[in-house]
């Protein structure tokens, strides 16, 4: 450590104990602090906290760097400063990157600068981007007002990856010494990535607390812990009172608000236009200090977006809410949580504005935000961007499959989906369907869609039609309504549910999938029960992490809901796994862990007697309409076992149904589902709960 960090760790430290913050810096910089306090319990307590804090920095930082490291070494990456390409090379670049920004929170853009500092030879930016021929791509040069100095970017010959703070952009430069195929240093490669991810992490490795902020200490550490409230300085010059005589001020025309919801989007006519005008400047500022002039709470709902959408301009965003709002809130997940409750009067084409206000990530957002379609359905302003555009998880449509016996990617304790259709058994990884969101197969002769909703924790086997006959393609939308995933139709634009299965926004609202049955479960526990069972190969054709837990690891780390949620049912912990089942309107509710102990569970659902049975914890439920059945244990081996009823008769269990060994008698089995608590409470608000 230089004597230049020590004193910074000791400046940093000093602000923690005043300030109640907590320091850190990344790459193993302050890992140790170098200061002395009068007491030493305060001390231990200080280091320990700031070591925690490195650790998990580390850890983030490690990860992106080995990712970014990991597609660098693809030849067609290293011939990217040759000055003829190839079409396959143009072709594989764009789709490797376009899969990297679906994997990595936050990612800005990627560049490959000359070591003059000065040529553009590959970006992701499209402002970046001066003209685009068939085979080439000629980029702007380095250097331009906006770009920050080629030294706080360069990636040094010789060196292995550098992360330095941007704070211009609250945002992480990775830098990496770009090496062409032949070995020879060709300038620096840049990773641009926002704060939002790290400071993700940090809640979910529960370092820091939620509202809390990262601030930048220049460009080599941050500061973590900082209480994301307005600076002592306000941004907005205070309004005078006015008299109690006066006549109360005009209200903004539609048109004037329209105007001025305009000028804050500086991309609202073109999304290319946010590399010049981001981060926002003073015209931004000028703009937003007439909003909260104006007093006029029709605002209030696209602020909040802005605040989610955050480009570095939160600090006014936020004062600007709690001015017009007389609110405060830590987050802008809090924002959207009070706004539900509390809804505000919403600006005449507040749904299209919001649209073009997304159209940064994707313009596809514009023909999926409408007016509310329902009374039960979502309103433009509780629809949540996702992190993610339009149809950028890309969907899985008639997969290859493997034969259980050539299966040679899944250990026994991964979870799976398992379907049986008239004797035909079928398993999906969620290692891989929770990449893609939507699966969409035939098992012999009958479509079904399986989708997996990540922040939802599970996943629901529909039909291949809706309810109408009608044939729909889907993919994720990239938008989240009260928490849960949104997937849309290309055929109406129509916002579905992943919960219901029913559309909810757009043309086809009331439309809905059939839920068909399915159990979730390990892959030993499916695999020794259905000696013949298919399951989705490892061949997917899309380049993926599909390790065990690599696709929901976001979710595993955090304990509250990924994205806002109006109302948490306190009935049940947010995140408690429940199954789920409606018989004739009436939800019910089970945590799983309880029913998967119990074993065998009888009980009425709305006026229905239903049987739940489950092998034992970790190996899923099953449930059947039994009739005055009652079924009183298991017996047998996984691939041969049977119920045993009060009467001794034996009935074969099978996912589809239960069948008498003696007379063949046939128990159905009825749809389930199972997701967290916090999901199925939110599309099911009227559920009911066994705890």
């Amino acid at each position: 450590m230089t004597v230049g960090q020590k004193a910074t760790v000791s400046l940093l430290a000093s602000t923690l104990l005043a300030a109640g913050f907590a320091a850190l810096a990344y790459s193993g910089l302050f890992s140790v602090i170098e200061t002395r306090f009068f007491d030493e319990r305060v001390k231990r307590s200080v280091e320990s906290s700031v070591e925690a804090l490195s650790a998990s920095a580390d850890a983030y930082h490690a990860l992106n760097a080995d990712r970014f490291s990991g597609i660098l070494g693809n030849d067609y990456v290293r011939r990217s400063f040759l000055p003829n390409q190839s079409a396959q090379d143009a072709f594989d670049r764009t789709r490797t990157f376009g899969l990297l920004a679906e994997e990595t929170p936050g990612l800005l853009g990627v560049r490959f600068v000359d070591l003059d500092g000065k040529r553009i030879h590959f970006s992701t930016f499209p402002g970046d981007v001066i003209r685009s021929e068939s085979l080439r791509i000629v980029y702007r040069n380095y250097g331009e007002p906006g770009d920050e100095p080629y030294v706080d970017i360069e990636g040094a010959e010789g060196s292995k990856v550098t992360v330095s703070a941007l704070p211009s952009r609250r945002a992480f430069a990775y830098r990496f010494p770009f090496m062409d195929g032949f070995g020879v240093y060709r300038g620096s490669a840049v990773f641009y990535v926002t704060f939002t991810g790290f400071l993700q992490r940090l809640i979910q490795d529960g370092r820091i607390a939620l509202g809390d902020d990262i601030v930048a200490v220049g460009t080599q550490g941050v500061l973590a812990g900082a209480p994301a409230t307005p600076t002592a300085e306000p941004v907005f010059q205070p309004i005078a009172p006015v008299e109690t005589t006066a006549a109360p001020a005009e209200p903004l025309t539609a048109g004037e608000i329209g105007a001025a919801l305009h000028d804050l989007v500086c991309w609202y006519d073109d999304p290319a236009l946010a590399q010049q005008c981001l981060p926002p400047g003073e015209e931004f500022v000028t703009v937003l200090q007439r909003v909260v002039a104006s007093g006029d709470r029709r605002f209030i709902a696209p602020l909040v977006d802005m605040l989610w959408l955050e480009v570095g301009w939160e600090r006014w965003v936020r004062e600007a809410l709690e001015t017009l709002s007389g609110e405060r809130h830590a987050t802008a997940a809090e924002w959207y949580a009070w706004m539900t409750a509390n809804p505000p009067p919403l600006p005449d084409e507040y749904a299209t504005w919001k649209g073009e206000l997304l159209g940064l990530i994707d313009p596809l957002f514009a023909r999926l935000i409408r007016d509310r379609a329902s009374p039960t359905g979502p309103g433009p302003e509780e629809l949540v961007w996702g992190l993610q555009g339009v149809g950028q998880v890309p969907p899985l449509v008639a997969p290859d499959t493997v034969h259980r016996v050539e299966e040679r990617y899944l250990s026994r304790s991964d979870i799976v989906y398992g379907v049986v259709i008239d004797g035909v058994a079928r398993a999906y990884p969620e290692r891989i369907v929770a990449w893609h969101g939507v699966v969409v197969d035939d098992l012999e002769g009958t479509a079904i869609q399986v989708w997996h909703c990540i922040a939802c924790g599970g996943a629901a086997v529909f039909s291949g039609s809706a309810a109408n006959g009608q044939r729909y393609t889907f993919a994720s939308s990239g938008l989240v309504w009260d928490g849960r995933r949104l997937f849309f139709d290309e055929e109406t634009s129509s916002l579905w549910d992943a919960v219901t299965g029913r559309a909810v926004a757009g043309p086809s609202t009331g439309t809905g999938l059939l839920l068909r049955t399915s159990t979730r479960t390990t892959w030993g526990e499916w695999s020794d029960r259905y000696r013949n069972t298919r399951v989705l190969s490892l061949d997917t054709g899309f380049v993926r992490d599909y390790s065990e837990g690599a696709a929901i690891a976001a979710d595993l780390q955090s304990k509250a809901p990924l994205y806002p949620v109006a109302r948490l049912d306190d009935r049940l912990p947010a995140k408690t796994r429940v199954l789920g089942v409606v018989v004739d309107g009436v939800a019910r509710a089970y945590p799983l862990e309880r029913l998967e102990a119990a074993g065998i569970l009888h009980e009425d659902v709305g006026g229905r007697r239903l049987l739940f049975l489950s092998p034992g914890p970790g190996r899923g439920v099953s449930v059947y309409e039994p009739g005055g059945v009652t079924i009183e244990h298991l017996d047998g081996p996984a691939d041969d076992r049977e119920a045993v009823d009060s009467d001794g008769l034996r009935w074969f269990v099978d996912e589809e149904r239960l069948l008498n060994t003696r007379n063949s008698r046939v128990l159905s089995s009825v749809p389930s589902q199972v997701v967290y608590w916090y999901a199925w409470s939110g599309a099911y608000p009227l559920t009911q709960v066994r705890e």
